[in-house]
């Protein structure tokens, strides 16, 4: 069993009184908020303190401070995904590129409107832009003229140009709204 230093049980107390979350407070002192729970329950005056810092918090802050889920969904990570998706309009590859499954995506889209709604704008965004290289392309088939350097997609016929249109449909079809 892990001794608990009088430093660690003043670090708990301070953190506890800054933050209101006793997870918190205890990773922030270095002890196991179990080891807290239990000297609340066996020991009244660490009780009475622990109840007179959560008093403060209280006090002091709005709202009580939350640590982040590991693993879970932050705007920092909301971000990324997003970019990723309007680059490559592919989910699993998107989330996969921030440590994410599909489905936890998907999942993620459901429980949040704001999120699905700048999910659809980065699928636009994305699908618009690898496009424009076709059109572009096609564009400059029909008129005859060069295409430019930065242009990866050379349109050689105007089969190319149909399947491509018919590409884009299918894709636009299968992903439904996204």
């Amino acid at each position: 069993m892990k001794i608990i230093t009088a430093a660690q049980t003043i670090a708990y107390l301070r953190a506890l009184a800054e933050t209101g979350n006793a997870t918190l407070a205890a990773a922030h002192a270095g002890v196991s908020r179990d080891w807290a729970y239990k000297k609340r329950k066996a020991d009244a005056r660490f009780d009475g303190w622990c109840r007179e810092m959560g008093s403060q918090a209280k006090a002091r802050l709005a709202v009580q401070q939350r640590r982040s889920r590991a693993g879970g969904w932050t705007g920092e990570l909301e971000e990324r995904f997003l970019a990723a998706l309007a680059a490559t309009c592919d989910v699993p590859l998107a989330a996969s590129s921030v440590g994410l499954t599909a489905p936890t995506a998907y999942r993620h889209r459901t429980h949040r409107p704001r999120f699905a709604f700048r999910w659809a704008k980065a699928l636009k965004r994305g699908r618009e832009m690898q496009e424009l290289p076709w059109f572009e392309s096609a564009e400059c088939f029909f008129e005859r003229r060069p295409l430019p350097a930065d242009n990866p997609v050379k349109v050689t016929s105007i089969d190319e140009v149909l399947r491509m249109m018919a590409r884009c449909e299918r894709a636009d079809r299968r992903r439904g709204s996204g």
